[in-house]
């Protein structure tokens, strides 16, 4: 059975990978006052990420829509271009509200693909 959460990048290409914060019931987490974090790592237990991205920096990533928890992550060919493809990878997307980590997505497939140009 596929991973719903898997994703799929070629390397050295720019992404926009958008993610929809909810609550328990589904209904859209409003984020005024959040601060999204999306990490990649070899393993999950690496020290250092491989790269990682967060919404303080819009360069890396956004609120779209705080009141609809719509959030843009940025990948960019420097976040790849070093790395080793094919190879899989592993990711999650954390929310700090208040001083409280919330992990929205759990430890997921990041998989890198090569160019075939």
């Amino acid at each position: 059975m596929a991973d719903a959460r898997l994703i799929q990048h070629v390397k050295g290409n720019n992404r926009t990978i958008e993610v929809q914060v909810t609550d328990s019931a589904g209904k859209p987490y409003d984020l005024p006052g959040a601060v999204l974090h999306f990490t990649v790592k070899k393993i999950e237990t690496d020290s250092v990420a491989t790269f990682a991205l967060d919404t303080s920096d819009s360069a890396k990533g956004t609120i779209k829509s705080a009141a609809a928890g719509l959030v843009e992550f940025y990948i960019i060919p420097s976040n790849t271009n070093t790395l080793t493809a094919p190879s899989t990878f592993r990711y999650d997307v954390q929310m700090v509200v208040a001083s409280k980590v919330y992990t929205v997505i759990p430890s997921s497939p990041f998989e890198l693909l090569p160019s075939v140009r």
